[in-house]
């Protein structure tokens, strides 16, 4: 007769221990793979909406540094009785009022 000792087939270190560990490791990627497609369905918009708010308030901020810099690099404006800078036309003395704009009702 044949004694056949079952517990020797999962043991560590036997073929079938490594085909049951690999098995199990791929059942586990599978599962997570699976909350990943559900997670991404589910908040998958959501997530691009912040995404892309996220990307336009970087750009905003970009073109307010823009913005800053030029201002600093512009010369400042002349005060009121000095002289006027180089290459700058000079203001009338006594510039003419506008007309006034036609009133629709007449």
């Amino acid at each position: 007769m044949t004694r056949i000792n079952l517990h020797r087939a999962i043991l560590p270190g036997s073929k079938a221990a490594n085909g049951q560990t690999l098995a199990e490791v791929v059942a586990i990627v599978l599962l997570i793979a699976i909350a990943c497609l559900i997670g991404v369905r589910a908040f998958g918009k959501s997530i691009k909406c912040k995404y892309y708010s996220a990307a336009a308030q970087v750009d905003r901020h970009a073109q307010i540094a823009e913005e800053c810099q030029a201002d600093e690099a512009a010369p400042p404006p002349s005060s009121p009785g000095s002289p006027p800078s180089p290459g700058t036309p000079p203001e009338p003395e006594n510039p003419q009022p506008e007309p006034p704009l036609p009133n629709p009702e007449d």
